[in-house]
């Protein structure tokens, strides 16, 4: 595939073609994926790789991948994707529709490495570990409000021996798990 093409089929506006999924993360369908690229090469295939055993995943204990192959201007490229639910969390005991599911959404991603839909992927490792720090962040100011609305200013000596604990300087500091302790400490105080 000449350099060339591969930057057209980037820079293809794919914005009407675009959705969304419940996060509010732009994805192309594998649908629409696969039409945009039989639009630009009608000798287009894929295949559906499959185990020996002839099932179409590969696993190793509880890690379960599926595997695609996309053959598009007379060059193949291969691509894999772990199985994953609707949230994007790893499975390890996969159902026939997550397989198929994750095997779609694979070869979206198979036809994205020819250029079409690729700059939806463009950053998209660092947005999960954005929204990760933000929910870890808003849970841990949640649990710390609720750690706050159980003590009293007598409790100052045990909140300190807490946080000498778990050699925090302030609630800020702590882990959820940690917080989760805390705030089961200040309850259990309570009762």
């Amino acid at each position: 595939m000449e350099l060339k093409k591969f930057k057209e089929l980037y820079n293809n506006d794919i914005v009407n073609d675009v959705e969304k999924d419940y996060k509010g993360l732009n994805y192309l369908s594998w649908a629409t994926a696969y039409k945009l690229a039989m639009e630009q090469d009608s000798n287009t295939t894929y295949e559906i790789l499959e185990d020996a055993d002839g099932m179409p995943f590969f696993s190793r204990g509880d890690i379960h991948i599926v595997k695609t192959r996309v053959k598009m201007f007379g060059e193949v490229k291969s691509m894999i994707l772990p199985i994953m639910d609707n949230k994007h969390n790893s499975v390890t005991k996969p159902n026939s529709r997550q397989v198929n599911d994750n095997i779609m959404r694979c070869l979206a991603k198979n036809i994205a490495m020819f250029g079409i839909g690729l700059p939806l992927y463009v950053g998209e490792d660092l947005i999960q570990f954005r929204q990760k720090a933000e929910e870890e962040k808003a849970n841990k100011e949640k649990a710390i409000k609720m750690i706050f609305s159980l003590i009293k200013e007598e409790d100052d000596d045990a909140l300190t021996a807490q946080l000498e604990y778990y050699k925090r300087k302030d609630l800020g500091e702590c882990t959820e798990e940690e917080l989760k302790k805390i705030y089961k400490y200040f309850k259990d105080m309570k009762k």
